[in-house]
């Protein structure tokens, strides 16, 4: 399971991702990934990674990130000649496009890059 949240100025985001491995499920797997940014201010971000396990010899695991883009990258980008939105907007490029790459429609992929693109103001606009 993996999941992808952006949070914007006094966003809220709640989730409660579950891996249930029942007995008898000798082997199972149960992976969660959970990825919120938040930019802006005052934002809540509440997740909960559950993993339910009534057997012995499962592989599982959660792994969960919350924060802001990475001032040394912003930096660094900016310092390239990007202005502000421009680097925030290549980092949330970076972030998403694991998201779309999920569409197996080329076209609908190739429209959805183009619009995150722009709506993220890596072109310097919005």
């Amino acid at each position: 399971m993996k999941n992808f949240a952006v949070l914007f100025d006094h966003g809220q985001y709640q989730m409660v991702a579950n891996g249930n491995i029942k007995k008898g499920c000798f082997d199972a797997q149960s992976h969660q990934a959970t990825r919120v940014l938040t930019l802006g201010q005052g934002h809540k971000t509440k997740v909960i990674p559950l993993l339910l396990i009534d057997e012995n010899d499962v592989k599982a695991s959660h792994a969960l990130t919350i924060g802001q883009p990475d001032a040394d990258q912003l930096y660094y980008l900016q310092s390239r000649g990007l202005s502000t939105k421009q680097a925030v907007g290549l980092l949330s490029v970076g972030y998403f496009l694991p998201v779309i790459d999920l569409v197996e429609d080329e076209e609908l992929k190739n429209s959805l890059r183009q619009e995150m693109e722009s709506k993220v103001g890596l072109y310097g606009h919005q």
